[in-house]
């Protein structure tokens, strides 16, 4: 075992920011002890559509078009590392061992975002599992038990796959501010639910303090003409990081995301991490992330109703508030401190080098 491992840290850019995807950022901004990252990002800047997950044609082929050419025009770079970390559909197969690492399985992918099933949904992961199977990738990463049976159900071998969230830590940051703020993180405005959150917006017209703050793209036009003419909502399309982590997130009470499909949903972690009580679906591993009524409440997707009448609770008692903050912020500093973390991302680096 060297006494400093040098990692080879695969990285994809996010289309829209232009920075490295939120997964592999966390990553690198927490090395665990004696590790090395060398980070290496897309080759090519990508139309900002493949960004987004749907079922869109041109999206579609746009991701297939940007996974090959990354794999075609790769450098051998492995010399110089004792091991690779690569993230979500890279599908390339290193000479050294490697790591692998993704918030859920490609059949998880393909069903629960894509709606995509029979013959190509088989087919596909059989395929990436096989990948994965591979003598040299010595470990799957995941973040939830909820991903780690997608991938044991698509056939990678168990002993394989162990889950390891990524690091967050608590923070306090917040700001004083008079009204209490709603806010909802959410790209794709359909799969996050963001028509669910304006309506169980609207039906909260009694608590005249309440404010929403709406982050995310809206495509549909007369949608965004009501958001924008309501004046208790402020939207944000596509905010920098510095705005919504260092304005937004602390001026915020609660967060609300009635998703349809989320593989894991960072925001949520984040929003915790602010002991910031959450109103989210109950689907894939947000039962994981959040115990129902003790730091947050678990809802149906696209069900305004229950979400309005969750946030109405949270909204008339500032009480209740803090005791699901504190609860929150307390389950992040157990399970996703980034020296908890990085002690057990050490031990799969270990162990992946040792045999």
């Amino acid at each position: 075992m060297p006494r400093e491992v040098n990692c080879l840290l695969v990285a994809e850019t996010d289309p829209i920011t232009g920075k490295m995807r939120r997964g592999p950022l966390m990553r690198a901004q927490n090395p665990p002890q004696g590790t090395r990252y060398i980070i290496r990002r897309d080759r090519f800047r990508y139309p900002k559509r493949t960004a987004y997950y749907s079922i869109d044609l041109v999206r579609v082929a746009l991701n297939i078009i940007k996974v090959l050419s990354e794999q075609l025009v790769r450098q051998r770079e492995t010399s110089e590392v004792d091991l690779a970390h690569s993230f979500f559909w890279n599908w390339e197969r290193f000479d050294v061992p490697w790591i692998h690492e993704n918030d859920q399985s490609l059949g998880q992918f393909l069903r629960d975002y894509l709606h995509i099933k029979g013959f190509v949904k088989r087919q596909s992961t059989r395929a990436f599992a096989a990948h994965l199977n591979h003598r040299n990738c010595r470990q799957v990463i995941v973040w939830s038990e909820w991903a780690r049976r997608g991938y044991i159900e698509d056939g990678v071998e168990k002993s394989k796959v162990v889950v390891i969230p990524p690091p967050i830590n608590p923070v306090r940051d917040q700001i004083h501010h008079d009204n209490c703020n709603i806010l909802f993180v959410g790209r794709d405005y359909s799969r996050k639910g963001g028509d669910t959150v304006l309506r169980a917006f609207e039906k909260l017209k009694e608590f005249t303090n309440a404010r929403l703050l709406y982050v995310g793209r809206i495509d549909d036009a007369k949608v965004l003409k009501r958001v924008t003419s309501n004046k208790r909502i402020t939207y944000f399309p596509n905010p920098s990081d510095k705005l919504l982590y260092r304005e937004i997130f602390p001026i915020s009470d609660i967060l609300v995301l009635p998703t349809r499909a989320d593989a894991f949903a960072i925001s949520v972690v984040e929003a915790m991490s602010r002991a910031l009580p959450v109103v989210v679906s109950n689907v894939c591993a947000l039962p994981e992330i959040v115990e129902d009524r003790v730091s947050g409440f678990l809802s149906t997707p696209a069900d305004a109703f229950s979400f309005s009448k969750y946030l109405g609770k949270l909204l008339e008692d500032s009480e209740l508030r803090r005791k699901m903050g504190e609860a929150a912020q307390r389950k992040v500093t157990l399970n996703f401190s980034s020296e908890a973390i990085g002690t057990r991302l050490w031990q799969v680096y270990s162990n992946a080098l040792a045999k």
